[in-house]
């Protein structure tokens, strides 16, 4: 940070930011220019600060936009928008307006930035940042109780096959100069959501998005999915799941058995075995030395309801690609046969 922040010399502070952009960006190249963003985008910073503080149509929304559309096109890469929320009831003791920009880098991990700036008595000032992987969006929210502001803010990166997109989707409260996150698709899901669809409007948040569970492989067709629909709490508090609907659920299901299989196989316990594997002459074919390959499973034509997972004998000297096929029957899903893959 400070070798990129040394870039900007006393005699460029007295030039234009908008001229110190085009120089940092001017000198870098390839890989600098992710170690560049964090000065890169705190120029885009000062510059809202300094329009804000000017007032009159210096602070307007339409010309912040305007100046930070020239940083934007001085490398194609980055994109810089500005928006301003509605202001909060009369009762809310918020301290002023808030601005929201949205710092984008096309192919930068973790650079779709949220910057939060607030106004008052004391003038302009950056709230908070907030910065994570995928494109920023900001929507408008109801106020929580009280008129305090709240804005739901989602970020959306690069499809991944099939659709999917990763998603991040929080709620964040403004009372004075103090931001909270009131709710985030992370409490649930940590590790991030890969979602087919995201709708959000004012107080309703609906998504379609993969679940993650023993078995879950990014990419793979048909595996189990969730629609959530939530919705802001009473009196603007809160955010609450209102309805979930299971989308694919065989999927887990049958890795739910899978998993006890290998398990099973790998204890050597012969009741779950005999349980999952009702057929002897199966069950003796089964190599011990058993384990799951990360494959997409196989649907047969000729039988769609199998579904046939990939798995390899560990041996001394080679490796055996083997094939098992899994049939359901009520409550569950059973090892109907078993074989090496010909080479």
């Amino acid at each position: 940070m400070l070798w990129a922040l040394a870039l900007v010399t006393p005699d460029a502070l007295a030039r234009d930011r908008l001229e110190q952009f085009q120089e940092i960006v001017g000198r870098a190249s390839g890989s600098t220019v992710e170690r560049l963003a964090p000065a890169l985008y705190a120029l885009v910073d000062e510059e809202i600060l300094e329009n804000m503080t000017s007032g009159g149509v210096f602070a307007s929304e339409a010309f912040i936009q305007e100046r930070l559309d020239g940083f934007s096109g001085t490398w194609g890469g980055a994109h810089f928008r500005v928006r301003r929320l509605p202001g909060p009831t009369p009762s809310a003791s918020t301290g002023g307006e808030t601005t929201i920009a949205l710092y984008s880098m096309e192919g930068l991990e973790g650079s779709g930035s949220v910057r939060v700036f607030g106004s008052g008595g004391d003038g302009a000032v950056l709230l908070r940042s907030l910065t994570h992987e995928g494109t920023p969006e900001v929507h408008e929210w109801p106020p929580a109780a009280g008129g305090s502001l709240q804005f739901a803010v989602s970020w959306v990166g690069g499809a991944l096959g099939r659709g999917g997109r990763t998603l991040r989707v929080e709620v964040w409260r403004r009372r004075a100069a103090a931001l909270s996150r009131v709710w985030s698709t992370a409490d649930d899901a940590p590790d991030g959501l890969v979602a087919s669809d995201v709708r959000i409007t004012r107080g309703e948040i609906a998504l379609r998005y993969e679940a993650r569970y023993p078995g879950w492989k990014p990419g793979c067709e048909g595996q189990t999915e969730h629609e959530d629909l939530y919705r802001v709490g009473p009196s603007g508090d809160g955010v609450r799941l209102v309805r979930r609907r299971v989308v694919s659920g065989w999927h887990r299901e049958l890795w739910q058995t899978v998993t006890r299989f290998f398990d099973a196989l790998d204890r050597r316990d012969s009741r779950v075995l005999a349980e999952l594997v009702p057929d002897a002459s199966v069950r003796a074919r089964i190599p011990r030395a058993l384990v799951p390959e990360p494959a997409c499973e196989g649907r047969p034509q000729e039988s769609p309801e199998t579904a046939i997972i990939a798995a390899t004998e560990e041996g001394e000297r080679r490796r055996t690609p083997w094939s098992l096929w899994w049939r359901p029957i009520p409550g569950g899903w059973r090892l109907s046969g078993a074989a090496p893959v010909l080479d």
